[in-house]
């Protein structure tokens, strides 16, 4: 998508300083406004702040397995890679047992 640029149309010629704010009505109660905001803002979910957090040690990991990942593809290629099944249910139980608590 390409948007070409708009010379010589900034916010200054769009009205605005014609507008007046808006006085609260008599008889209404002052309390019962909302409170006026301060700027935008934005509240992310807890798995939204999940995802950045792991954006963030993905983005900040050296690349220090890359070699591994190397590795074990080619292995994987060759039908050579062997992955002790009692290890990884030794890990997993170890994982989740000791690191939850």
């Amino acid at each position: 998508m390409t948007i070409s640029s708009i010379k010589g149309r900034g916010i200054e010629g769009l009205g605005t300083e014609k507008m007046t704010p808006i006085e609260p009505q008599s008889g209404t109660d002052q309390g019962a406004q909302a409170a006026k905001p301060e700027g935008d803002s934005i509240k992310l979910s807890q798995e939204a702040r999940l995802m950045q957090r792991a954006d963030e040690v993905i983005r900040n990991t050296d690349d220090f397995r890359a070699d591994k990942v190397v590795d074990i593809s080619q292995r994987l290629q060759d039908n050579s890679y062997y992955v002790e099944p009692r290890k990884v249910a030794d890990s997993m139980i170890s994982y989740y047992l000791t690191d939850r608590m």
